[in-house]
């Protein structure tokens, strides 16, 4: 979801519709974007084993595209060498932004939520969100 714009989300979502019995239930969890924008870091650094990644990113404002530059290296005594690197582009979306795809794309949104164990609301604290769904009747 979000790496090929708003238009192809609510056409993937649209197509579920398709597939699904009437009783299905639609569950996505995202990252929130309220969230980035409050936290926002340009980079990070992760590490597994002998591989780290950087995270290098860009938070486009006017279109909220998240774009990230991820590059893996292998740790080799002093050194870092370049294994790959991927450059990712998606749309992020806030709750309303999420719920508004999905009711367009002929889905009743029910609940959201920050924790699926707790079931508490969604806050811009919440690095991620959940939003559950079932087919409008």
């Amino acid at each position: 979801m979000g790496y090929y714009g708003e238009k192809e989300d609510v056409r993937t979502f649209k197509s579920l519709l398709g597939v699904t019995s009437s009783r299905a239930i639609l569950v996505i969890d995202t990252v929130n974007r309220d969230y980035l924008v409050k936290n926002f870091r340009e980079k990070e650094i992760s590490v597994l084993d002998d591989i780290e990644w950087h995270d290098f990113r860009k938070l486009n404002l006017e279109n909220s595209h998240m774009e990230n530059n991820w590059r893996f290296y292998r740790k080799t005594h002093e050194a870092l060498r370049l294994l790959l690197e991927v450059p990712i582009s998606h749309r992020v979306y806030s709750l309303h932004e999420l719920k508004r795809v999905a009711n367009s794309a002929g889905w009743k949104v029910l609940e959201s939520y920050h924790s699926t164990d707790r079931l508490t609301p969604v806050t811009t604290d919440s690095f991620h969100m959940t939003l559950v769904g079932r087919k409008k009747v």
